[in-house]
């Protein structure tokens, strides 16, 4: 061994090639290892290598969503919000970032923005049926089973397999009578911005006429990828009261 090759050599070795790696790059290699040892139970481990990600001064969307998830598993709701909301203005069509401060509005209790957010990332990935799950859960909390069964059917389909998800099928269709027990499949109605982000979105199906009527979610969203409104609506009716909200993610009166 090169007796050159000590300590202080090896770290001024690193140095250089650390300096020679976009950091860019390096940020988001540090947020996807931060990820994948969450994924593992790591936590501690991933929160370090978030806020080591986050010292670059990168929007990266996976290190913002691990510092937000880091957040609020310490409780501050608050602080984990911007980051989520940073994340998905750095990614608007993230499946996973959705997902995510959908889940958070959800521990939240506000189940509408949890919905929306979620109901958007079962369309950008539509053939992931952990989202039409968590889309079922919030639906039955928020008292709409009709569209809570519409969801687990989806996830049913998807995954066939799933003894879990036929239970749940049944048990949803259990608690409606009439035709709520057996809805027609929703059809997903898009419009978008010149970016080619969704501006609504919104479930349908035929209505009387034949013709296709709301029936189910409909959300509306700001280019920037945050949510905008969100209503229910039934045979092209609306059910209960519109939600609004700013930009910066207030809700209006």
């Amino acid at each position: 061994v090169d007796p050159g090759w000590n300590d202080d050599a090896i770290a001024a070795v690193a140095d250089r090639v650390e300096a020679g790696i976009d950091p860019a790059v390096h940020a988001n290699a540090l947020a996807n290892l931060s990820l994948t040892l969450n994924w593992a139970g790591k936590n501690e481990e991933s929160r370090r290598l978030a806020a080591m990600a986050l010292e670059s001064g990168y929007e990266d969307p996976t290190m913002l969503m691990m510092v937000g998830r880091h957040a609020a598993l310490d409780g501050d709701n608050d602080r984990a919000l911007e980051y989520f909301r940073r994340a998905v203005q750095a990614s608007p069509n993230s499946p996973v970032v959705h997902s995510q401060i959908g889940m958070l509005y959800n521990g939240m209790g506000d189940l509408e923005a949890a919905a929306a957010h979620i109901f958007l990332a079962s369309l950008i990935w539509n053939d992931n049926d952990v989202y039409h799950k968590q889309l079922a859960t919030v639906m039955s909390q928020r008292g709409r089973m009709r569209s809570a069964l519409r969801s687990l059917r989806e996830a049913s389909r998807l995954k066939p397999a799933d003894q879990d998800l036929v239970r749940r099928v049944e048990q949803a269709a259990a608690a409606l009578s009439g035709s709520d027990r057996d809805p027609p499949r929703a059809e997903i109605d898009v419009t978008r911005h010149e970016s080619g982000f969704p501006r609504t979105v919104a479930q349908t199906a035929p209505g009387p006429g034949g013709s296709p009527a709301l029936d189910g979610i409909w959300t509306e969203w700001y280019a920037s990828g945050a949510l905008k409104s969100f209503a229910d609506y039934r045979a092209g009716k609306p059910v209960g009261a519109p939600a609004n909200w700013s930009e910066q993610g207030d809700r209006l009166p």
